[in-house]
């Protein structure tokens, strides 16, 4: 399948179920989303974090790492912040919503790129 083409096999669409949490079958449905959700970010983790160690030169790896590893807690903590400011002007509704958008919409990114042409890690564009 090659790593471009497992990286759009995009369960993140069910982060649309998530904002509809509530009692009963909705808690249930948007816990079953939530769980999909985490395994296809968990999945792409381990997929993007392997092709970048693959296309990476031994000597950069650590300066690789070290800078997604910043990027990533940067986005992280500015996510949170924005969330947190948006709820305070909107509802915890509308951020839910925003949020699972968002989410949903990750893999237009990967589409874009060359990547879901890459079948594999070394010389095979």
């Amino acid at each position: 399948m090659g790593y471009g083409r497992a990286l759009l096999l995009s369960l993140t669409p069910a982060a649309l179920l998530v904002p509809l949490l509530d009692r009963g079958p909705w808690l249930w449905l948007a816990g079953g989303a939530w769980l999909l959700t985490m395994m296809k970010i968990g999945s792409d983790n381990v997929l993007g974090v392997s092709l970048r160690q693959h296309l990476t030169p031994d000597p950069l790896m650590g300066r690789m790492n070290a800078t997604f590893r910043f990027t990533l807690t940067g986005a992280l903590a500015l996510g949170s912040a924005a969330s947190g400011l948006l709820a305070e002007l909107t509802t915890l509704h509308t951020t839910l919503w925003t949020g699972a958008t968002l989410l949903a919409l990750s893999w237009i990114p990967v589409a874009l790129s060359p990547l879901p042409r890459r079948r594999g890690v070394r010389g095979q564009g």
